[in-house]
């Protein structure tokens, strides 16, 4: 566990309303030393975003964790997968760090040696430390 939560920070980069919307942008590093996460199909990390206003209410929520799943999450409600996003503009749209492979037929699959390709491959490469 020590390790897992050592294995990729994320940081807001800035938060502001603009009319009646909020930008934040956030930044993920990998500090896992491989690939985050690893390349087996059923790992993924995501990121769950909660704004709630001045009186504690929420008022936007991507990536809840719901009972082992994430709300939002195509492949979570048998969609085959969510998408890459570089935006992020309604709480149905989750970030979902992963690879998804398909069998030869472009069927998503989850055994390594029925995968022929990959259709997803967002995971995060390893920061590369400058000199």
């Amino acid at each position: 566990m020590e390790q897992l939560k050592s294995a990729a920070t994320l940081t807001i980069e800035s938060a502001a309303k603009k009319g009646d919307e909020i930008e934040i942008v956030v930044k993920v590093e990998n500090k896992a030393g491989h690939k985050f996460p690893t390349g087996f199909p059923s790992r993924r990390a995501w990121i769950h975003l909660k704004v709630v206003d001045k009186d504690g209410n929420v008022v936007f929520e991507s990536g809840k964790p719901n009972d082992g799943r994430i709300s939002g999450c195509d492949s979570d409600e048998g969609k085959g997968y969510e998408q890459h996003y570089d935006v992020i503009t309604r709480s149905d749209e989750v970030q979902v760090y992963e690879s998804v492979m398909v069998d030869t037929e472009g069927q998503v699959i989850c055994k390594l040696l029925k995968g022929a390709r990959y259709i997803k491959d967002n995971r995060l490469l390893m920061a590369l430390k400058r000199q």
